[in-house]
């Protein structure tokens, strides 16, 4: 199994703060960088695990080699998101596999145009 076939471009966003408003400061570009990926479609199984709102999303699986992260409400992080096809994607889950390759499975689901924080 080789992990390169897809290169794609992932935004990672700073810690959001309180506003003045007691709201949520807007979210904030930290870095930008490209990633070598495989990009495959998720199995129904998978998506019937979701929450009903996210199984009628456009979702992938991404496996890299890259570390990738999901939002952190702890500390106010939020989701890397990535554009595939053109669409941008937040990352939902991600797991760090160690088989035989160790690398990183995320499931991304696509973000609607408008709905964007």
């Amino acid at each position: 199994m080789t992990i390169a076939s897809d290169t794609l471009t992932v935004t990672r966003y700073n810690v959001r703060t309180a506003a003045s408003d007691g709201g949520a400061s807007a979210k904030t570009v930290a870095s930008t960088f490209s990633i070598r990926a495989s990009v495959q479609r998720p199995r129904a199984k998978t998506l019937q695990k979701l929450m009903e709102g996210n199984r009628t999303q456009d979702a992938w699986y991404v496996d890299t080699y890259t570390a990738i992260n999901t939002a952190d409400e702890l500390t106010a992080t939020p989701a890397d998101t990535m554009v595939i096809d053109g669409k941008t994607y937040e990352v939902f889950e991600v797991a760090h596999v160690r088989a035989v390759i160790i690398h990183y499975e995320a499931l991304v689901l696509r973000i609607e145009e408008g709905l964007q924080p």
